[in-house]
């Protein structure tokens, strides 16, 4: 199976301040590993951005480029997505890009039964709740807590679970 080797990292929400600095809603972990990220690019397959800073603000980061210097000229990236390599995106041990995981096969820890397959992961802040379609097409939501997941394996593209009783029907 071929990944991305890109990742969807942000959106550009505004212009801040007069000389042009980006208002960036971050889609990472956290706003310090959207910050520790230096080649961003607006579009696929083109030259990284020039940055010359990034800092916090509130819940956005500010970025400023060499090449806007007004508000006005900032303005005309609003709505842009931002993406990184892949590869320049720190993610902890035992943690996934979403992207990777779309499309796995969800099977019992030993094998012996396949649920379905993952369509959707669905993040409530408590925890995420995967969305897996059978192949009949029927839906089931798997709360991910601790002891769910057994193993991720995306060579095989599978994910393999201990799912909470009562979430797949006994047959």
């Amino acid at each position: 199976m071929t990944k991305k080797e890109y990742l969807s990292i942000g959106k550009i929400v505004g212009a801040h301040g007069l000389l042009g600095e980006l208002k960036v809603e971050s889609w990472c972990d956290s706003l310090k590993d959207f910050c520790s990220i230096k080649k961003m690019f607006t579009e696929i397959n083109t030259s990284p951005l020039d940055i010359l800073s990034m800092k916090f603000h509130k819940s956005h980061v500010l970025i400023k480029l060499r090449s806007i210097n007004t508000r006005s000229e900032a303005e005309t990236l609003r709505g842009k997505v931002l993406y990184a390599y892949k590869r320049d995106i720190p993610i902890k041990e035992d943690r996934y890009f979403i992207e990777d995981l779309i499309d796995c096969s969800v099977v019992n820890v030993d094998g012996s039964i396949t649920y379905g397959v993952l369509k959707d992961v669905i993040n409530t802040g408590s925890n995420d709740i995967y969305v897996i379609k059978d192949i009949e097409g029927k839906e089931y939501l798997v709360p991910i807590i601790p002891g769910t997941i057994s193993k991720v394996d995306l060579e095989e593209n599978c994910i393999y679970i201990n799912p909470i009783r009562g979430i797949f029907d006994d047959n």
